[in-house]
């Protein structure tokens, strides 16, 4: 996974900085993104002449996804405009594009012969510099990160830019079940490294997978901490907002989850906290946490004119959804 807020993998995460904290943090590869849907269609015709007319015509499957350097095209509300590849021994891959969007979604992509469990080290550069870092291993969907305007105008980088985004990948690593820790691996020889740029698509214009008859089940993860509170979605009225009380005080986590695509806007007192984006009928969700009076924490916590101890109006607002969705709440 893709985090533009920190340089490392294996130590501890510093502080992030508040523009970064306020990344979605999928509770799957959540930036995981573009899924890859195969469908297997198996038709089998008995028919005995004479006793069936006419045969029906199978459907033909959907065309498979159109790939870019190993990405596909459209994944996670975004379209690829630019991508690269290289081998996994050439440490690094370059691409350039020009920013027309500053909310772009980062994808990266690993592929290589190792032991389980291994990933490489990686280092994200724009134009020479050292913007972040993360880790990046195989895996059935690409990493993937949402970037937003702070992010490239702290760089100098303004709308119409040209820029040069690259992925370098270092050490090796192989998590160690035993001691539950990171341990030294092998560099992998074989394989291949990629980078990609989405730009954001219109959900009304967006290739969404194709509806499943039997909708997943609701999924809302539970949360670790104490006193959690659950909303769940109108059965009559997905579209239908919800909203609760909270007193303005101590820690909180949200995690969301809903079984069709939309998006849950999440607003505090009419101020914008969060949307969460679904683009799959997989049961995906999404998370966010927080602690009131963190001088670290968003930038939307400044305009809470709240006091400490006061009630505020949380407003969980879909949009696009057609099916059950849910939110759990817990409050430390």
């Amino acid at each position: 996974m893709i985090d533009l807020g920190e340089i490392g993998h294996e130590e501890r995460p510093a502080p992030r900085p508040p523009v970064v904290r306020a990344w979605l943090a999928r509770h799957k590869r959540w930036f995981a993104a573009g899924s890859a849907l195969v469908i297997v269609a198996i038709s089998l015709y008995a028919v005995l002449p004479g006793l069936l007319r006419k045969e029906p015509t199978p459907q033909p499957p959907p065309a498979p996804m159109k790939r870019i350097e190993g990405f596909p095209e459209y994944a996670h509300g975004a379209r690829v405009v630019a991508a690269a590849s290289a081998p996994v021994t050439a440490d690094e891959v370059t691409l350039s594009w020009t920013l027309t969007d500053f909310g772009v979604t980062v994808f990266d992509r690993c592929e290589f012969l190792a032991a389980d469990g291994t990933t490489l080290k990686t280092e994200f550069l724009v134009d020479g510099d050292v913007w972040s870092g993360s880790g990046c291993g195989p895996s059935d969907q690409p990493g993937s990160g949402r970037t937003n305007a702070e992010m490239w105008t702290a760089h100098g980088i303004e709308l119409g830019d040209t820029v040069r985004l690259t992925m370098r990948v270092g050490d090796a690593v192989r998590w160690d079940q035993a001691t539950q820790q990171e341990v030294p691996e092998k560099k992998p020889r074989i394989g291949t490294i990629g980078l990609a740029v989405g730009v954001p698509v219109p959900f009304e214009r967006y290739p969404l997978p194709p509806r499943p008859t039997v909708l997943p089940s609701l999924d809302v993860p539970v949360n670790s901490e104490q006193g959690s509170h659950l909303l769940q979605s109108d059965p009559a009225d997905p579209l239908r907002p919800i909203t609760m009380d909270l007193a303005w005080k101590g820690s909180y986590s949200l995690s969301l989850s809903a079984t069709t695509p939309g998006v849950l806007h999440v607003t505090i007192d009419g101020i914008t906290v969060y949307d969460c984006e679904i683009w799959t009928f997989e049961g995906d969700s999404c998370g966010l946490g927080w602690t009131v009076g963190d001088r670290n924490g968003f930038p939307w916590q400044s305009q809470i004119t709240a006091r400490l101890r006061e009630s505020v109006h949380l407003t969980i607002t879909p949009t696009h959804v057609t099916g059950p969705w849910g939110v759990r709440i817990a409050v430390t």
